[in-house]
């Protein structure tokens, strides 16, 4: 065997190796730069908000309880006078001038009650 044969076909045999690596190297180095792109100046979420203020909240939902009672207050004093107006609209038939269902012309049929089918 000719070792300077062997030492060319070794040099080829670990080209493509190299070639490989260095093409991964090269993947991982754009995946690396687009995930710090992506990810952009890190600041905590905390310190970007301020802290909820519970007192005020609280103060809040007292105010909408005490216009709700007041509101529920007008309408049960409404109904204790029982005076209540209420228009009805005319109907989309009454508008078009549409008549009237004739009446039947005799009296309704006597309803029977029929046996379960049991017995």
């Amino acid at each position: 065997m000719n070792p300077a044969n062997a030492n060319q076909t070794r040099h080829s045999d670990l080209r493509w190796l190299r070639w490989s690596l260095s093409a991964i190297a090269l993947l991982l180095a754009v995946i690396a730069v687009q995930l710090s792109a992506l990810i952009g100046p890190v600041i905590p979420r905390a310190a970007a908000q301020s802290p909820p203020d519970s007192g005020a909240q609280l103060f809040k939902l007292i105010e909408a309880q005490t216009r709700t009672n007041q509101i529920l207050q007008q309408i049960l004093d409404h109904l204790r006078s029982g005076e209540i107006k209420v228009a009805i609209p005319t109907t989309d038939k009454q508008d078009r001038g549409a008549p009237a269902p004739a009446p039947r012309g005799g009296p309704a049929a006597p309803r029977t009650q029929r046996a379960p089918a049991g017995r």
